[in-house]
């Protein structure tokens, strides 16, 4: 197999650097989008060619390995069905969005920025399909879950587009937690850093050394990714809020590639957690919940957007259904179809309510009533209609984590993070020690600093003081979090000095970029991007150090960090991978309420 085809999928990367660093006509990145996107469309074609006379049912490729101290990161490359269906998906309909922009954002200020994060976003896209291993894939997933976040936000000038991309983004980093977690536990279980090659012949991913109910374990987490990547229960109402982005953008994410990433992962996973009844059962249960909801809730939409979100949602939950039960060819032409169908209907969209207000004007045109309403009575459709109307309750919290609407957790939080609460538990800790645990000292202050870095984390990431006073909160949590770690493993000095090296020149670039500003009201979205343009480019980098991206140390730390306690000690695994999640959301909030949106009352 020829490495040098490969280049092509990297031109959109390269694309992405140039447009992040030089300013273009749009007559220049007109031009330049088809030299980018037209030979990896036409380089599928090869990669189909040598697929077909291979006698493996899979293509693989080493390409590098990184040693970092016992640590070791595969680079390899994987091909089979999924990833030529992948391939195909996203040049094409890359291709398609890409021209049609022109179009529809001719003379748009943010014209350069929304070609760039499309890059970005097909980049992602293009690593996440031709990954060989869970940590290639996680960090296409990234990348892909940075470029929504973007695109949501993009109409930065105003507050509701800002307000839904980050709680979006907060979902995003609820769920990379499953897949984190996975990734690490798979480096854990095998040797070999192959994932998917050793799954697809047929080999056990477990060395002899390890129990079996670990890979139910690893299965969970995956679920719990793909669960929020693909907008299903609990999370049915986030792919309805996404459509705040251009209509280009929307077609592409939600409608044809980006919402489809959690049905890929439990694919490539399938061989890791098949075998595992509780898992199976849950794939198959979310999915059916999800499509219940999501048709019952799309019904009453009032926006066509709203409605194909909800019909979006609904059939990735029938997608889910046919994973479970092994219907793999089944949920490959399902893909397929519903990619490049529900991205035609959301890019003609705007014509379709054009045309629809035309033919209800015809006093020829009769609405035909809808089959429920002939057969359910009046009451039961009533309140069908309330329960639907009110997104089945999941959208009346802010982060659609709870059914009811009078769990305001964010004001008990802040009442309840706070220094007297967090010394009066750290009290209790230290009795319970004294006479029940008998845990030794290092051990003890390990629980103590890990307990002060997600109470500091979670204070920062609710407080209304001034932006500068929660950066340096965070400063503090930063440091509970290495202490943390390294009172565990006296010998991860690696991870640590690698997680150092992009937080703390970002942390102090994040000082300097807030220690100025005139009092900002963390209650508004207050848009200083207009004002103070150059803090705000300051900032969003700050945002991309602590977000962890692939291209940041702190993405291969928390591997080689997270790695070194997974079965030491799990409780401080999971604090320390909660602050971790953390970290991101308060540079994503700063960013969003005090650089973007508009002046007007917000409810977080």
């Amino acid at each position: 197999m020829n490495s040098y085809l490969y280049f092509f999928y990297a031109l959109p990367f390269g694309f992405f650097l140039l447009l992040l660093f030089f300013s273009f006509s749009e007559k220049q990145i007109r031009w330049l989008t088809n030299f980018i996107l037209l030979p990896s469309f036409f380089t599928n074609f090869s990669l189909l060619y040598i697929f077909i006379n291979q006698p493996k049912a899979y293509l693989s490729q080493a390409l590098f390995t990184i040693e970092l101290g016992h640590h070791h990161f595969g680079f390899s490359l994987f091909i089979d069905e999924l990833s030529l269906i992948l391939l195909f998906l996203t040049s094409f309909l890359a291709l398609v969005v890409t021209k049609l922009s022109h179009t529809y954002l001719h003379r748009d200020l943010g014209y350069q920025r929304f070609y760039r994060t499309i890059y970005l976003f097909v980049s992602g896209l293009f690593l996440l399909s031709l990954a060989g291993n869970l940590d290639m894939f996680f960090a296409g997933w990234e990348l892909v879950g940075f470029s929504s976040f973007l695109l949501i936000a993009y109409y930065r000038d105003r507050t509701r587009p800002v307000k839904n991309a980050f709680r979006i983004y907060s979902i995003y980093r609820f769920s990379d937690i499953g897949l984190l977690l996975s990734a690490i536990l798979g480096h854990i279980l095998t040797q070999n850093a192959d994932h998917f090659e050793v799954l697809a012949s047929g080999q056990s991913l477990l060395s002899p050394d390890h129990d079996v109910v670990w890979l139910t374990v690893m299965g969970l987490f995956i679920l719990l990714a793909a669960v929020g990547k693909s907008g299903q229960f609990p999370f049915i109402n986030w792919p309805a809020r996404a459509m705040e982005g251009p209509t280009p953008s929307s077609a592409i994410f939600y409608g044809a590639l980006s919402i489809h990433c959690g049905v890929v992962l439990l694919l490539r996973t399938y061989e890791i957690w098949h075998d595992s009844t509780l898992v199976v059962s849950l794939v198959a249960m979310i999915g059916l919940i999800s499509f219940l909801l999501a048709t019952l809730i799309g019904l009453v939409q009032s926006n066509i957007k709203g409605k194909m979100a909800y019909a979006t949602v609904a059939q990735i939950g029938l997608m889910f259904i046919e994973v479970a039960l092994g219907l793999h060819t089944l949920v490959y032409f399902h893909i397929v179809g519903h990619s490049l169908l529900r991205c035609y209907q959301i890019l003609i969209s705007p014509s379709v309510v054009v045309d629809s207000v035309k033919r209800l004007n015809q006093p020829s045109v009769l609405v035909k009533p809808n089959w429920v309403i002939l057969f359910l009575p009046r009451k039961i459709l009533a309140s069908l209609y309330c329960f639907a109307f009110q997104e089945a309750f999941l959208s009346n919290s802010e982060r659609g984590l709870f059914v009811f609407s009078f769990l305001k957790w964010k004001l008990f939080f802040r009442k309840l993070i706070g220094l007297r609460s967090v010394l009066f538990f750290l009290l209790c800790f230290a009795i319970l020690n004294l006479f029940v645990l008998n845990l030794p000292i290092n051990l003890f202050l390990a629980y103590v600093f890990a307990i002060l870095d997600v109470s500091l984390s979670a204070h920062c990431l609710l407080s209304l003081k001034h932006p500068k006073i929660i950066w340096r909160n965070l400063f503090f949590a930063q440091m509970a979090f290495i202490l943390s770690i390294y009172l565990i493993d006296f010998q991860g000095h690696l991870g640590i000095l690698l997680y150092l090296f992009t937080i703390i020149p970002c942390w102090l670039l994040g000082y300097f970029v807030l220690k100025d500003l005139e009092s900002p009201n963390m209650k508004i979205y207050n848009g200083f991007y207009v004002l103070k343009p150059m803090k705000a480019h300051l900032m969003f980098i700050v945002f991309i150090g602590f977000s962890g991206l692939p291209f940041t140390t702190v993405f291969w730390a928390e591997d080689i960090l997270l790695g070194e306690i997974f079965l030491v000690e799990p409780i401080i695994l999971i604090l320390t991978t909660v602050s971790l999640m953390l970290n991101g959301l308060i540079a994503a909030r700063i960013l969003a309420k005090v650089f973007w949106g508009f002046p007007t009352q917000s409810e977080f």
